[in-house]
């Protein structure tokens, strides 16, 4: 039940984030187009590792792509364009949450770690490692500030996490291709008594890409997928 607790609340963090940008204080001007599911996207962009160890760490990522902040803001009202004039703060820049916890299976006592950001690296599907940037533009940095703000009120696990910025491009070459088959990968290592952990995201998201059917069983297939996962047919795309 507490690991419940914990999986809600960090749900509530990543529809919280995206209040803190701006977006939600625009007002609509054109109608709404049709809407994401964007709490099927925060299932997507979360990661949860539940530790085997004795300590029972629970490990934590969240990766915020543009593209959930544009549509939360859809979602609440706003137009694309609206919702895309307040990304500039981004360009350049990608956004990731992450954290861990070790306590006993009751939950009454807890560790937080808040020195994450120096064992983590963002990895490209070529193996391209990333580290985080030391010094983001300061109105990014006041974002950052204002998630973690936003993140005290969901308990103190939430409050233990950090938030992290990486380049969004290498030599020109976003990271990772949102609307293709590809993957962006957080690799935490070990230490200082720290398990190390990997959180792997793999693109499009089904909550951009529609899935579509199977030419041969007629199953619905995510655009993630080379084969049908039912019959093994290899997808169209």
């Amino acid at each position: 039940m507490k690991h419940l607790q914990k999986l809600i609340g960090m749900a509530a963090i990543g529809l919280a984030i995206c209040s803190v940008s701006g977006f939600a204080r625009n007002k609509q001007t054109k109608p709404a187009e049709n809407k994401v599911n964007v709490g099927a996207m925060v299932t997507e962009i979360m990661k949860m590792h539940m530790g085997e160890d004795a300590d029972n760490t629970m490990s934590f990522a969240m990766w915020l792509p543009k593209e959930f902040f544009v549509e939360s803001a859809i979602s609440s009202g706003q137009t694309r364009e609206q919702a895309e004039a307040g990304l500039s703060i981004f360009e350049g820049y990608t956004l990731l949450v992450a954290g861990q916890q070790r306590g006993d299976t009751f939950g009454d006592k807890e560790t937080t770690t808040k020195e994450i950001v120096g064992r983590s690296v963002l990895v490209t599907e070529d193996g391209t490692e990333l580290k985080p940037v030391d010094a983001p533009p300061r109105e990014l940095v006041r974002i950052a500030n204002l998630m973690k703000m936003s993140m005290k009120t969901q308990g103190p696990f939430a409050e233990a996490m950090q938030v992290m910025v990486f380049p969004d491009s290498v030599d020109g070459k976003p990271v990772v291709d949102m609307n293709n088959r590809d993957k962006l990968t957080l690799k935490v290592s070990e230490g200082n008594g720290w398990s190390g952990f990997d959180a792997t995201w793999r693109t499009p998201f089904d909550a951009l890409t529609p899935s579509t059917p199977c030419v041969k069983c007629s199953e619905p297939v995510s655009a993630k997928f080379s084969y049908c996962p039912y019959c093994g047919t290899k997808s169209e795309k």
